[in-house]
């Protein structure tokens, strides 16, 4: 009996490598993007800088792709980034968690401060959501305090 479950536990994983489909973040993972970075230096130091870029334009508007960024497809999926510099510091922030709601996606995340002021500012946080139809906003917490709603909509 112990090897049955053994079998049973083992054929979804096995099924999962055979199938070479290409992997897309769901709603509740995040693909990292590295190869970007903003095409202005201005944010603000008083509050979070947030993004939620849903399609191409917005992107191209807000940031740089360098030659290692792959192609998004904004009708799957949506970007957020996050940036916290103030004139004290500069901060990396670190994607936590992400959690979904029906039609709502909670990123959570961390800050920590940097020994030594970067040239550029702080580091840029940025990922790849999946999305749905259902989509309507996404929630940002550092820890688990809300800082910022954001709607997401769709303009076509």
């Amino acid at each position: 009996m112990r090897h049955l479950y053994s079998f049973l536990l083992f054929i979804p994983l096995v099924s999962s490598l055979v199938l070479n489909e290409p992997v897309k973040p769901s709603l509740a993972e995040g693909s990292e993007l590295s190869c970007y970075r903003m095409r202005s230096r201005t944010v603000s130091h008083a509050d979070y800088n947030i993004w939620v870029i849903t399609n191409k334009t917005s992107l191209e508007e807000n940031f740089i792709a360098d030659s290692c960024a792959d192609e998004l497809n904004f009708e799957d999926h949506i970007v957020v980034a996050l940036k916290l510099e103030t004139n004290f510091g500069t901060y990396k922030v670190n994607i936590g968690r992400i959690n979904t709601t029906p039609g709502t996606i909670h990123v959570y995340f961390t800050t920590k401060r940097l020994k030594l002021p970067l040239e550029e500012g702080s580091p840029l946080e940025m990922l790849e959501l999946g999305r749905d139809s259902l989509l309507k906003q996404i929630k940002f917490y550092h820890g688990d305090q809300l800082v910022r709603t954001v709607p997401v909509v769709a303009v076509y």
